[in-house]
């Protein structure tokens, strides 16, 4: 009877195991679709194409230009 409730508690850890995997891919799963998922502006490569052809990617304007750009009334 001690060996037969060894092995039930080897199993129960066993399944509480591959449970956690399984909740820990389905996360990872959602994880990536909803990253690539994401749809870039018109015009503009995505990051899955960016990643692939590095020379679709444009040079951004420094932070201090770009917020100057949108502080002006004629960047807006």
């Amino acid at each position: 009877m001690n060996d037969l409730s060894l092995v039930v508690t080897i199993l129960r850890f066993g399944f509480l195991v591959l449970m956690w995997i399984m909740v820990f891919s389905v996360v990872a799963a959602m994880r990536r679709d909803l990253v690539i998922g994401r749809k870039a502006k018109v015009g503009q490569p995505t990051a899955r194409q960016a990643r692939k052809h590095p020379e679709l990617i444009e040079e951004t304007p420094p932070a201090k230009a770009r917020l100057a750009s949108w502080l002006s009334p004629r960047g807006r």
